[in-house]
């Protein structure tokens, strides 16, 4: 997190009896919502594997954008040494404070 900035990042795990259940676009979705509407961060990355399709569609399904992919950011065990991991950000447009007049004169 960098609050000052307005940046957070997120990842989760699903433990496999929840799988396709609907748990992770739910609480990924809540935690947008909550990071973006009230807590005041105006960037939420989510870091996932590009290689899991189930987190890939979590996170289209969440409304999150791939931005573009950190290759060889995480080590696996066998049989993979390294995976790519794929970035995706959901931003909220900062709002203009229109009720600020401009100079008068």
């Amino acid at each position: 997190m960098d609050p000052f900035h307005g940046l957070a990042q997120c990842a989760y795990w699903v433990l496999p009896n929840a799988r396709g259940q609907g748990v992770a676009p739910r609480a990924l979705t809540r935690l947008s919502n909550w990071a973006l509407d009230e807590a005041g961060f105006h960037r939420l990355e989510l870091v996932h594997s590009d290689r899991n399709e189930a987190s890939c569609r979590v996170a289209a399904n969440s409304g999150f954008e791939l931005e573009g992919v950190r290759r060889s950011a995480h080590l696996y065990t066998a049989p993979t040494t390294a995976s790519l991991s794929t970035p995706s950000a959901k931003t909220q447009q900062p709002q203009l404070n229109r009720s600020l007049s401009g100079p008068s004169g």
